[in-house]
């Protein structure tokens, strides 16, 4: 385990001349980063997953602590993760790079998993969909049963592959209530495809939308009624699988 840490410790000192990352330094961050798989068991469990709620579209220089006092009136925290971390291609670990702020411009936001001490803040916490969170309108759901409506969820193509969450739900949010926006993106590199979904609160919404010409960046884009339950099977994965940083008791 030293002789690991000794390389990434080498190979940061190459990549960056100052500071000089020493063993001591990195050890402590490996270990909030990873020194948490007995809780990761913890969470693989059904009753973990029913006290877990899935939020998108967070800032990317998110904490812990800020997401965990933005959910503080729902209940008392015991766990954030985060994931769908882009980060530049390196030689270095993707833990590292994330360490070090090494962040891609491909996309200027990430997801997390927030697990509350009681599954009765589930409810509570769901109700602040669609709320501004630093800025960006975050999207927050459920990662055990989720039933999504797609009936009132329409289909986004030919979208700049730079365009944002927050810009679709600004240009979409002309035509009534929006309760979620997701590009699709690759599962690897987070490049966008140039697609997405927008779920709207009512029918009507969902058909004023479908009717309307939107440009963006010079493109024309082509709207449609999303057809596939499919299309809001969302790509976040298993909360097992996320970075998690184990909240304190006063958070």
């Amino acid at each position: 385990y030293m002789g690991i840490l000794e390389i990434m410790a080498s190979t940061l000192n190459e990549l960056f001349s100052q500071p000089k990352v020493t063993i001591d330094q990195l050890v402590p961050e490996i270990k909030e980063a990873e020194g948490v798989s007995e809780a990761q068991e913890e969470i693989n469990s059904e009753e973990r997953e029913q006290c877990t709620i899935f939020v998108g579209n967070l800032p990317m220089d998110t904490k812990p602590k800020q997401l965990s006092n933005f959910f503080k009136d729902c209940g008392e925290v015991d766990a954030v993760r985060f994931r769908s971390i882009a980060t530049v291609e390196s030689k270095i670990p993707k833990r590292a790079a994330v360490i070090l702020k090494q962040f891609s411009d491909v996309k200027d936001t990430m997801n997390g998993y927030l697990v509350f001490k009681s599954k009765d803040s589930v409810a509570k916490a769901l109700e602040l969909n669609g709320q501004q969170f630093r800025g960006k309108h975050i999207r927050v759901d459920v990662v055990s049963d989720s039933k999504h409506d797609y009936k009132n969820t329409i289909f986004v193509g030919n979208i700049p592959f730079k365009t944002t969450e927050e810009e679709l739900w600004s240009k979409f949010g002309e035509f009534g209530k929006v309760k979620n926006v997701r590009i699709v993106r690759d599962k690897v590199t987070h490049q966008a495809k140039g697609i997405a979904y927008v779920t709207f609160e009512t029918k009507e919404e969902r058909v004023k939308a479908s009717k309307a010409s939107i440009d963006i960046g010079g493109r024309q884009l082509r709207i449609k009624k999303a057809t596939s339950k499919s299309c809001l099977l969302y790509t976040s994965p298993s909360p097992r699988d996320a970075t998690l940083s184990r909240m304190p008791s006063s958070a």
